[in-house]
């Protein structure tokens, strides 16, 4: 299992040429993605998990929720809705 690389409101966007950026930021408002962190700009394939929902925005699409965004071994910008399953009352601390 990959480790997320990020972990924010995404944003996928085309330029006038047809390349697609994936961005990374705090928010959104007024359909436009706030804060970007990070950039991903011009992946040969973006996956987007059928759990993440998307809103038109400005200039693309976002995200209506944070999300983890990581580059799997093939290339590939992965969009997946954060796991929240976890109990972190269960995890051993390591000394």
């Amino acid at each position: 299992m990959a480790i997320p690389t990020d972990r924010g409101v995404v944003a996928l966007t085309k330029d006038d040429s047809g390349r697609t950026a994936v961005m990374i930021g705090t928010g959104v408002h007024e359909g436009e993605i706030q804060g970007v962190f990070a950039m991903h700009v011009g992946p040969g394939r973006i996956v987007v998990d059928p759990q993440v929902p998307l809103k038109a925005g400005a200039a693309g699409q976002f995200t209506t929720e944070a999300v983890d965004v990581h580059v799997g071994s093939d290339g590939a910008v992965y969009v997946k809705k954060i796991d929240a399953t976890g109990d972190l009352r269960t995890l051993q601390r390591s000394t």
